[in-house]
């Protein structure tokens, strides 16, 4: 069998929505890692954070826009404090990406990754991306 080294998707999407983080027991703040992977072998895509029920930009230090390069990654990490971490995050892209949150304990000991939700209007699998030799890491064919 093969063994997969690709992200933990199988969509790559232009919108991901994330439901907000479990309130911790602990009171303190938590670190919200969004890991974005842009799969295009070519293009450069900007990505932006947004808050869903405000609609305000929740991208840190007030950075609207953050670009990907092609067959890249990037981490965006987003501290609040508990009493304000009941909020939904968007993650909008120019091009589909593959995006995943990872949600660090304020000691830094426990971890949670959290599965975004996909827009489906605004998806594409990867194994499409594939097939049409536009998925970055794939051997020249």
């Amino acid at each position: 069998g093969d063994i997969a080294a690709g992200p933990g998707s199988v969509v790559a999407a232009r919108t991901w929505t994330f439901p907000a983080p479990p309130a911790a027991t602990d009171g303190g703040a938590r670190t919200a890692r969004f890991v974005v992977f842009n799969p295009d072998p070519e293009r450069t895509t900007t990505v932006t954070l947004v808050e869903a029920d405000t609609g305000h930009d929740a991208s840190p230090d007030d950075t609207v826009d953050v670009e990907v390069a092609p067959g890249g990654r990037v981490e965006l990490a987003l501290e609040r404090a508990m009493a304000d971490a009941a909020v939904a995050v968007v993650v909008l892209a120019d091009d589909p990406v593959v995006v995943d949150r990872v949600d660090v304990s304020p000691d830094q000991l426990r971890l949670a990754v959290a599965v975004g939700i996909p827009s489906v209007d605004r998806s594409v699998p990867l194994a499409e991306l594939a097939e049409r030799g536009e998925l970055a890491g794939q051997p020249a064919g």
